[in-house]
């Protein structure tokens, strides 16, 4: 099993609510465009919460704000691997269905209900003995198992219709 663990928590609800999204959804393109323009501030500088906010980061946002320099969009999974393992954490989309909102812990597969819509993470890590990718939600730490979760290979799109982006050359804002 890989994991790839950073020493930074950063601000899921600024990415979602500055960096051109809602609670009803946004793409990763426009957020990684924010990514590489203005960065991105620390969790406790603007915390999640589940539902739309105005942009209002704190006052020491843009001394800490972290932005990137690079980015790549990889769909070979041997090459998701590599990056994950050698680089960090790479941000995903999927088809979550109704099922996956009642997840709590081990390896999801989907096997009820209704397409609810598409969903990014980022993904942190892989488990090749048990099939799995292994992703931190956005949706909180009470949420999943503590905020994470592990995906089969192979479910959800997550492996066929969508490539999985990675950033890297990271700088602090100046």
């Amino acid at each position: 099993m890989v994991v790839v663990r950073g020493l930074l928590d950063l601000s899921e609800a600024e990415l979602l609510n500055c960096g051109g999204g809602s609670c009803g959804g946004w793409w990763l393109s426009p957020a990684i465009s924010y990514l590489a323009d203005r960065g991105l501030a620390q969790e406790n500088c603007f915390p999640y919460q589940p539902m739309n906010l105005t942009c209002n980061p704190c006052s020491r946002r843009d001394q800490e704000a972290i932005k990137i320099t690079a980015s790549t969009s990889v769909f070979d999974v041997s090459q998701r691997k590599q990056y994950l393992a050698w680089v960090g954490p790479m941000m995903a989309v999927f088809a979550v269905y109704d099922d996956f909102f009642g997840y709590t812990r081990g390896v999801y597969t989907h096997v009820t209900g209704g397409l609810a819509g598409l969903h990014c993470v980022e993904v942190i890590g892989y488990d090749d003995r048990g099939g799995f990718w292994i992703c931190k939600n956005s949706w909180g730490s009470g949420w999943g198992d503590s905020g994470f979760f592990c995906i089969a290979y192979n479910q959800c799109e997550i492996d066929t219709t969508y490539p999985f982006w990675g950033i890297s050359g990271t700088e602090f804002w100046r």
